[in-house]
């Protein structure tokens, strides 16, 4: 997500290593209202910070301040930064690329997920494409009478 209009001066890694206060990073989306916490994510030491206890204790804090905190994480299976963030959260969305995520890796997910108790609340299929769909005759949702609407 882009920022408008609203410079970028602290970002998540500042916060961790003590550079400066939580709030201070804080930035708010003139456009949105949106409060976002942005990381650069080209620290050398991503999965130290991210796994820390003071990671802990800000998740803690914007939770209590805010009413919903969604954190963007990479790929699960990729690296252990979202697994490290999904230990610290109440419940997880898996988001899962459509045609492009292979099922036995999504299966793999999921199991470990649920090894280490990590409560996902749902799954999210992205970037469908429904043209695609539409192609193969699927009327399951209709999609044949909006055909027109998703081919504009």
């Amino acid at each position: 997500m882009v920022v408008k209009n609203s410079p970028i001066q602290f970002r998540l890694e500042d916060v961790l290593q003590g550079k400066v206060e939580l709030n201070d990073a804080i930035t708010i989306d003139k456009e949105s209202g949106l409060h976002l916490l942005l990381s650069h994510g080209k620290t050398p030491i991503v999965g130290e910070l991210l796994g820390s206890e003071r990671m802990t204790e800000i998740i803690r804090s914007l939770s209590d301040k805010y009413d919903l905190v969604i954190i963007d994480t990479p790929p699960v299976m990729g690296v252990s930064d979202a697994w490290n963030l999904a230990r610290n959260v109440d419940s997880m969305i898996y988001v899962v690329r459509w045609a492009e995520t292979p099922r036995d890796n999504v299966r793999s997910a999921l199991r470990q997920l649920k090894n280490l108790n990590i409560h996902v609340t749902g799954i999210v299929l992205s970037q469908v494409d429904v043209r695609q769909q539409t192609k193969y005759g699927y009327d399951g949702y209709n999609y044949g009478k909006y055909k027109k609407y998703y081919e504009e």
